[in-house]
């Protein structure tokens, strides 16, 4: 049988809680998740939207090659990754956390970087 750390018995005992209040109060937890919803609708998508069809077409069209040939030399040293991903923290950086995050998934899913690498320009994109 499992031995169960504490950490995981605090993320249980909050979760039983949090599912206590939501069910004890429907109607605030409804309110809040429309907030959200209504924020996400409202800002975060439509301000992430064009930055990522951008950047996938970048990326279909051969623009990450190409940057990967003129400043991929100084990023791949920069952050040890290879000179074709040069693209994805660029794309972190100036457009956001779930573009670059994007980027790094379409290159890996075309084969053009290794799981080990997706796994550092993850992080890498993320850096604000």
């Amino acid at each position: 049988m499992k031995k169960t750390s504490a950490g995981e018995a605090f993320l249980l005992c909050f979760s039983a809680i949090l599912i206590y209040a939501i069910l004890k109060k429907p109607d605030i937890a409804i309110g809040y998740m429309r907030s959200g919803l209504t924020l996400c609708a409202q800002r975060v998508i439509p301000s992430l939207f064009p930055f990522s069809v951008l950047s996938a077409l970048f990326i279909d069209m051969g623009g990450a090659d190409l940057l990967g040939r003129f400043a991929g030399g100084v990023v791949s040293r920069l952050f040890g990754i290879s000179r074709v991903s040069a693209f994805v923290p660029l794309a972190g950086m100036l457009c956001g956390f779930p573009v670059g995050a994007m980027a790094a998934s379409k290159l890996y899913r075309r084969g053009e970087i290794s799981v080990r690498e997706l796994q550092r320009l993850l992080i890498i994109s993320g850096i604000p």
